[in-house]
């Protein structure tokens, strides 16, 4: 018996749709300016922060082009998706620890 086809549209907006959840505070800089004007090391940190968010959501959108553009094709994947899947993935964890440091969160013990 063949398993149900899904449409190739649902499952790239299925893919891209975690992306577009966090749109709200993404001009929002505040509370990490407040943190570098009263430390100054911390302005090197909201530096990185921004870097690595502008990067990681360039790669979210290019690796997210390079899924929309594959799709209806039945050649498997090319071997460098998952690579910059994976590079993708830990910039956006570093993004994520480096805010929580600016935000106080999860600040260096010491």
């Amino acid at each position: 018996m063949n398993a149900p086809r899904s449409d190739g549209n649902s499952r790239f907006l299925q893919h891209c749709g975690g992306g577009s959840i966090r749109r709200a505070g993404v001009g929002d800089g505040t509370p990490g300016m407040a943190v570098a004007t009263r430390r100054p090391e911390a302005s090197r940190t909201l530096r990185l922060h921004l870097v690595f968010g502008c990067t990681s959501g360039l790669l979210v959108i290019t690796t997210a082009w390079l899924y929309w553009r594959k799709r209806g094709v039945s050649r498997p994947s090319p071997s460098y998706l998952l690579t910059l899947e994976a590079i993708t993935a830990l910039l956006l964890v570093s993004t994520a620890h480096l805010g929580g440091i600016l935000s106080g969160v999860n600040l260096p013990a010491g």
